[in-house]
């Protein structure tokens, strides 16, 4: 009987086995009532390279990271949209960046009134979107920055956006999306921001060029604490490159569901180091931070909660 019609049932062991891999490789925790559902998807990654035993599955993934990772990216949901939480975008929008805009611009001024060289002058805006997904959020943030500054071209704008899945982040480079997509997306937006190209719509050249899509193992980031260089990434051709420390914002929703306890509680400490002071740190509708230990100050702004690095 071929391989993939054997009636595969794996004992407490294999599953045990499965679980710790993942981990050790992702710090993805899957919880016990979790494991019905990961070793359906385990059945049907054998069933596709016709392994005939779990043991012999797990071997494979012990000795070939890349069907390891194949294996990781069918367990996590990439769960996406534009304007996602369109509530913690209106923050972003009209309480985040103008506070940040006129700190900066008010340094950039005293730096101008000491001649200091005309090429500090230039502000610098920095933005992590960390479980980017196929570039939805970062997008959108691009957008509504474009939107809110009140002279972006002035600005030195980096949108750092970062997923472990590398067929997930080249769909953000390519940045070309199915219209049904984009309903959410303001109608003045979609104008601005979003070219029609044959069937599908792709975002503008301008938003292209600030938003830097790279593959990234948060694993590193929170076995490391957000030290300098503990996150390493690539782009779409493989190029690598360390994180640099010093964000203004950082988006990370609805991505420590993934983790344990312990790695949700390091990724926080870990965001926080990431931040300049003064930074904000968007987390998902439904997470909170206040079951951690951190340091962020929490900001009440219409209903919604802000976290804040002073």
């Amino acid at each position: 009987m071929p391989a993939q019609e054997k009636n595969l049932n794996p004992s407490s062991a294999i599953c045990e086995k499965f679980q710790s891999l993942i981990y050790q490789h992702s710090c993805i925790d899957i919880p016990s009532f979790r494991l019905s559902s990961l070793m359906n998807r385990i059945k049907e990654r054998m069933m596709f390279n016709k392994f005939s035993s779990f043991e012999k599955f797990y071997r494979r993934c012990v000795d070939d990271k890349i069907e390891l990772q194949q294996l990781v990216e069918v367990i996590t949901i990439n769960e996406t949209s534009f304007f996602r939480l369109s509530d913690q975008f209106q923050a972003l929008r009209d309480k985040v960046l103008p506070g940040i805009e006129e700190k900066l611009t008010k340094k950039a001024m005293e730096h101008q009134s000491e001649n200091i060289s005309t090429k500090t002058l230039r502000p610098d805006l920095r933005i992590w979107s960390a479980g980017c997904s196929s570039g939805e959020e970062p997008y959108s943030i691009a957008m509504t920055v474009m939107d809110s500054l009140k002279f972006p071209r002035a600005w030195q704008i980096e949108i750092l956006a970062t997923d472990y899945d590398p067929k997930i982040v080249k769909k953000a480079v390519d940045a070309m999306y199915n219209p049904d997509l984009l309903k959410r997306i303001p109608k003045d937006y979609r104008k601005r921001f979003m070219r029609i190209v044959g069937d599908g719509e792709e975002v503008c050249q301008d938003l292209k060029s600030i938003v830097f899509p790279k593959v990234a193992n948060l694993r590193d980031l929170i076995w490391h604490g957000g030290t300098k260089h503990s996150l390493l990434m690539s782009d779409a051709q493989g190029q690598y490159q360390d994180l640099e420390m010093g964000f203004d914002i950082i988006f990370c929703r609805n991505v420590m569901i993934y983790f344990d306890f312990a790695a949700q509680e390091n990724l926080v400490e870990a965001f926080f180091r990431c931040l300049k002071p003064g930074g904000f740190f968007f987390i998902g509708d439904t997470e909170s931070l206040n079951i951690y230990q951190h340091q962020f100050e929490t900001i009440e702004w219409q209903g919604i909660h802000l976290y804040y690095k002073p």
